[in-house]
């Protein structure tokens, strides 16, 4: 016989993926990941955010269509260091943010790191 407890662990992996699927809130609207998707870290230290995500595609290819999304949201942006896959972002409450594309340090795959520090006003 089944216990709960059994169904419950065979459970509790759909679980996590499905909460581990969710972007933090204060990552931009409209900023949209490539599926799949895992969620290495997230962290806030006073008033910066930071998330980091581990893909198995290069995400590179992404970084114009995040461009388009952040203009349209009103964000000014800086592309000053778009060779080293950086695109620099600010405004809509953000005093400086940034998504950076990257091969992940196992070489297994790639990492995607958004992180963001909120306005001191």
């Amino acid at each position: 016989m089944i216990s709960r407890l059994s169904i419950a662990l065979c459970l509790l992996p759909a679980f996590a993926t499905a909460q581990d699927a969710v972007l933090p809130d204060w990552v931009p609207a409209g900023i949209v990941l490539p599926d799949p998707y895992d969620i290495s870290q997230t962290m806030t230290i006073g008033s910066t955010n930071l998330l980091i995500v581990s893909v198995s595609d290069d995400p590179s290819g992404m970084i114009p269509e995040w461009q388009t999304v952040l203009a349209d949201a009103g964000y000014a942006l800086d592309t000053s260091m778009l060779f080293e896959q950086r695109l620099l972002f600010s405004g809509n409450g953000l005093e400086s943010a940034q998504i950076v594309t990257r091969v992940a340090d196992d070489a297994d795959g790639f990492e995607i790191q958004i992180d963001a520090k909120r306005d001191s006003e």
